[in-house]
């Protein structure tokens, strides 16, 4: 009887190290930031999956004037079907500082990169400086 009152100890005391050693919920798997740009960025490698998965994408842009001028940010991943393009989230610098954004969610296939790419095109100089943040977390 002892003998089994200790195995159940051990085998309760691995499941708790287990249980407090996995993650819990979503994992952010990249981040991409970059404050006052005034030009385009080209194909960027966010996260390339080592296996295939469900992925939340969210991106925040915003620009700090009114002189026009404007940036879209793109991302690109394949699927078992296909390559996909979103044009996820833009701001135009005519009307003054504003804020654009965008999540959704993304199947990608393990050693396919989730890449992303920001258009700008300058205003009336001086022309809009944006801001952009962009994270990706898998489900």
């Amino acid at each position: 009887m002892k003998r089994l009152i200790y195995i159940l100890a051990i085998m309760a005391m691995a499941i708790i190290a287990l249980a407090v050693s996995a993650p819990f919920g979503p994992t952010v798997v990249a981040k991409y930031a970059a404050t006052g740009q005034t030009a385009s960025i080209g194909s960027t490698t966010l996260f390339t999956p080592s296996e295939d998965g469900d992925y939340e994408l969210s991106i925040y842009i915003s620009s700090d004037s009114n002189n026009g001028g404007n940036a879209s940010v793109f991302v690109i991943w394949v699927d078992e079907n296909r390559s996909h393009n979103f044009n996820s989230a833009s701001v135009s610098g005519s009307m003054g500082n504003e804020t654009g954004s965008a999540a959704t969610v993304i199947h990608a296939t393990a050693g396919n990169p989730i890449q992303f790419s920001i258009s700008y095109s300058a205003g009336t100089p001086p022309s809009i400086a944006y801001d952009v943040f962009i994270t990706l977390v898998k489900k």
